[in-house]
């Protein structure tokens, strides 16, 4: 298949895939190692050190599914990998964790005003890697910015609360304000080259789902250690409220939200939600779900 040419509405093959994440790899490697200085060598390492391109596997598959060609594609996919992996650099060094992808976190290995300039130098490069996504670049970016907007939002939310928070809704909020947007990002820009723009909705509300089920599965294996933390996490919060059996809440929760998100996805175009799908097979099995019949 060219470089230019245009899917054919249809799930795309491994190898198809593999090689456009090659492609994402590449262009991304140029678009933040292009100065020289140490601070490229330290970015790249960074996305040598691993990651399953989660941000970017949705962008591609769901570019597939709509049709758009190869190169908006792999301008997508590595958009939405660099907006990511800066608010990875950037989250680290505000909530103090040492380690990301089994090697001490950016901030820990190189200080925290190189992990700061990492993570500007990724949101930049992020709106170039966009600015290649075709005529509806514009309106991408802008779309972008208010994403991005809600993510910071969040952030500040979790900052501001910490361990204190003891409203279950207010976790919600803060857990899809931090993690939906991002999440949902390569689906609605892929909608939005595709001239999709009445499905954004639809496609919002089944990655915020997708990313509160997530979140309290995540909370629930990290509960003790976020307690030591005075961290932000669904369990506490539960018992704040003065829940009798906090982590059964939490898990009948979560199991809510990922039905919910499973639904929402169904009404989706074939295909546009592929990767989020398959993504939640292992949080069902973690819930102690039975495998979601074809």
């Amino acid at each position: 298949m060219q470089a230019g040419a245009n899917f054919k509405g249809s799930k795309m093959t491994d190898n198809e895939l593999a090689s456009l994440l090659t492609k994402v790899e590449a262009l991304i490697d140029t678009l933040c190692t292009g100065e020289p200085g140490s601070l490229a060598g330290i970015v790249r390492n960074h996305f040598s050190a691993g990651g399953s391109r989660v941000r970017a596997r949705i962008a591609l598959q769901a570019g597939s599914a709509l049709g758009l060609s190869q190169t908006i594609c792999v301008a997508l996919a590595s958009g939405c990998e660099l907006l990511h992996n800066a608010s990875l650099v950037h989250d680290d060094l505000q909530d103090r964790d040492g380690m990301r992808r089994n090697a001490p976190s950016m901030w820990l290995a190189h200080g925290e005003a190189i992990a700061i300039c990492a993570g500007d130098l990724m949101l930049s490069s992020a709106y170039a890697a966009l600015a290649q996504a075709g005529p509806k670049a514009a309106s991408m970016i802008t779309h972008v910015h208010l994403r991005v907007a809600h993510v910071i939002s969040g952030q500040c939310e979790d900052l501001r609360l910490g361990g204190t928070c003891n409203d279950p809704e207010a976790y919600e909020q803060i857990a899809a304000a931090k993690s939906g947007p991002l999440l949902a990002l390569p689906l609605e820009l892929a909608l939005i080259a595709a001239g999709r723009e009445p499905l954004l909705g639809a496609a919002s509300r089944a990655a915020t789902l997708f990313a509160i089920a997530y979140q309290m599965l995540d909370d629930l294996g990290d509960a003790d250690r976020d307690a030591a933390n005075g961290s932000l996490n669904a369990v506490a919060v539960y018992a704040a409220k003065g829940i009798t059996n906090p982590r059964r809440a939490v898990r009948e929760a979560a199991v809510a939200r990922l039905e919910a998100f499973e639904q929402t996805a169904a009404e989706l175009p074939a295909g546009l939600a592929h990767s989020l799908v398959a993504r939640a097979a292992p949080i069902r099995l973690a819930l102690g779900l039975q495998p979601e019949t074809a």
